[in-house]
Order: C-alpha cells, then structure tokens, then sequence
C-alpha cells in the first residue's frame, strides 16, 4: 500500500510543533484526523513548572505549498471559520516550512473577532515565529485570553462543546475551556460533576476526573495564581461533590482506574481524592464490593479503598467485609490480590492503597 508523502509532511509539522512545546514543558495531544473539526491539536501553556490550565487549540499546516514568496499562510475557508468561531478555547494556526525547519504562528481567533476572514487565508507575519528562542512570547499572548474568554457568551460556548459527546474533540475542548476559564464559577463544576456519569468509558473521563481532583485536591497539584479556584467557590464545589455524587458516579470513577492504582501521579490518585470526601463513601463502597455484577477490578479496587480507610475506624466491620469478599472473587490475579489485603489485615499490617 502506498503511503502519500504529504503524509510524512505533515507527520514532520506535527512533530515540530510537538518537540517545542514538549521542550517548555507544556502539554501536547494530538487530535484524531478522523475528526474534521478544523483543529489539529490542543496545547496546554505551562509556567515555571505549574499547570495554568489554559488550552489552546491548533490548526497545523507543513509543507512548501504554505510558504508563498517568503509569506507563511494558513488556507481558510467559511467550514473552518465556522468551526474555529465555535471553539470556547483561543485558537492558533501555526504554518511549518520542512525546507528551513522553521514555523511562524498567528492568532486565529483574534483575526476571526476583526473579521479579518478570507478564503486566501492568513498571512503570518515574521514578528511570530514559533520556535524555543521566542516561545514566552508566544505564551504571554496567549495566557492573556484569560480574563475576556471568562464571560457568559464563552461559558455558553464550553456548555455547548461539552454536550457533543460524540464528538470527542469538541467535548474535550469543552472540558479544557471549563476549567481554564470558568473554574471560578458554582455552576461550572455543577456542569462537570454531572457529566460523569455520561462520559463512562468516553475518551474523556480520565481528563475531567483530573479536573474535579482540584477541588478536594492531592499531593500532586501545586497551587498557582495561573490556576487557582476561589476559596468561596472551592466550598461551594466540595458541598455539591458530597451531596450530588452517587453511587453509580463512584463506580465510573473507579472504572478509570488503571494498572497503577492509586498511586502518586495517576488517575487512580485523582480518583481517591474526589470519592474521599464523599459522605457515605463506606457504604457505597461496601455495596459494591458485595455486587457480583460488578466487574472484579472495580470490586478490587472499591475493597482497596474501603479497607485502607476502614480498618482503623471500625476493625470488625472491616474484617468482616475483606472474609466475606474473599469468597467472592473468581479471577486468579484478583484471588492473589484480596489475600494479600486479608493476609495484611490478619497480621494487623497497615493496609494502605498508594
């Protein structure tokens, strides 16, 4: 089968864009092509080591075809500038020449507020090239969307993303756009602790446990002025996290568990923080235990928990529920495991799952 080679120029755009952000220690994801949404990837801006949970996203072009007479454009057309007014996050076009391994950027979304449109496409000025040397600056201009992107036209617009569920990409902008600019208001997180139980197995669900995790927080999140949530609204927040989460919420919130765990870096910690400040998270958790419907890592992981945060308030409720599921498990590794968790029990060893 024959490979175009546009093909390989466009994977080489799309690696250099990836090798510079990656190289300031901002995130870089990739977006599905069988997606036509206009964007190419989201960019998360990275300062002094810290998460600002601002995302951009990226319409990338490679190749000879983009650079006219020393002039880098980006093709447009009404299709992709609807789709790019739609975004609820700031988006940058961003042009790579292979011949000179060089790349120049323009702000898409600012020239669309100008009205600044044309089926010639953007001409990217050679103030802006995207490269190490001049990647603060590129930063600064775009950390500044902060403030305007915080309005209720945006909010509107992040509420309408996020309802696409079957269009990832465009939910997942949602998401980002949500807590990058409106993690300071109640019903924003109102919105994203609803969403759980719609997004159960969705390509999604580990980025907006990521994002609830802030509010009961974890050793893993650092606090910044780039990030932070009002006090006021962070209880306000935690309020509806102990009366809003269910049962069903706790069992999507544990099928996001991987081969980690719990421990310090992974989904599975994120997950221990959100169910640890859930009011009746022993009997919730109890119950699913006992749920033979239930698949067997999910029951594992709900006894992990419940065993850690059980065995020192109540020892013979704890002890009874580690014996009677011990009986339960069918799976060999699951078997192995919940042993372990009565062998520690019995020898009166701290159970802990981190």
């Amino acid at each position: 089968m024959r490979r175009p080679k546009s093909c390989g120029t466009s994977a080489s755009g799309m690696h250099h864009v990836a090798k510079i952000a990656t190289f300031h220690n901002c995130t870089f994801q990739k977006i599905d092509q069988e997606n036509d949404t206009g964007l190419d990837a989201f960019i998360e801006l990275i300062v002094d080591q810290q998460t600002t949970g601002c995302w951009l996203g990226a319409q990338i072009k490679s190749g000879e075809s983009y650079v006219r007479g020393g002039r880098f454009v980006i093709p447009s057309d009404e299709a992709h500038h609807s789709s790019w007014r739609s975004q609820p996050i700031p988006i940058v076009g961003i042009v790579y020449h292979p011949g000179s391994d060089s790349a120049r950027w323009v702000d898409i979304t600012e020239f669309l507020e100008r009205r600044a449109t044309s089926d010639k496409g953007y001409s990217i000025p050679a103030t802006n090239p995207f490269d190490s040397e001049h990647f603060d600056d590129f930063k600064s201009h775009f950390l500044a969307y902060g403030e305007s992107y915080s309005n209720d036209r945006y909010f509107a617009r992040a509420l309408s993303a996020l309802s696409r569920l079957k269009a990832p990409d465009e939910c997942a902008a949602g998401l980002r756009a949500l807590f990058s600019f409106h993690r300071n208001r109640r019903e924003t997180w109102f919105y994203l602790l609803a969403s759980l139980r719609y997004l159960r197995g969705h390509r999604e669900l580990p980025w907006l446990i990521f994002a609830l995790s802030h509010i009961p927080g974890h050793g893993d999140i650092f606090w910044t002025k780039k990030n932070i949530i009002d006090n006021a609204i962070a209880e306000v927040a935690e309020g509806l996290f102990r009366e809003l989460i269910t049962r069903d919420d706790v069992l999507v919130l544990l099928s996001a568990v991987d081969e980690c765990g719990f421990t310090s870096g992974s989904i599975g910690q994120c997950v221990y923080s959100i169910i640890g400040i859930v009011a009746d998270r022993y009997s919730i958790l109890e119950s699913i235990i006992a749920d033979l419907t239930v698949p067997e890592e999910t029951r594992f992981w709900a006894l992990l928990l419940l065993s850690d945060w059980l065995q020192n308030r109540d020892h013979d409720r704890c002890a009874r529920i580690i014996a009677d599921a011990a009986q339960t498990f069918t799976d060999d590794d699951a078997i192995e495991r919940v042993s372990a968790i009565r062998e520690a029990f019995d020898h009166g060893e701290r159970i802990r799952s981190y």
